[in-house]
């Protein structure tokens, strides 16, 4: 079976360092898109809490499939 070697996006990208806060979450105030994407914005904003995930799989889930 293939199930195997269909990964999530958990399973591929690195964990969270200490300080980010997960996705989704607030452009820093006074920024825009562009100057996320330019690297200009070095912080999350003030008052950004980490968020629950919006749903939860079980890895026992992914072997059955």
């Amino acid at each position: 079976s293939r199930a195997k070697l269909i990964y999530t996006k958990d399973e591929l990208l690195v964990g969270l360092s200490e300080g980010m806060v997960d996705a989704p979450h607030s452009i820093f105030p006074g920024m825009t898109a562009k100057d996320y994407y330019e690297g200009k914005v070095t912080a999350a904003a003030p008052g950004t809490v980490p968020q629950p995930r919006a749903s939860q799989h079980k890895d026992t889930d992914r072997e059955e499939a």
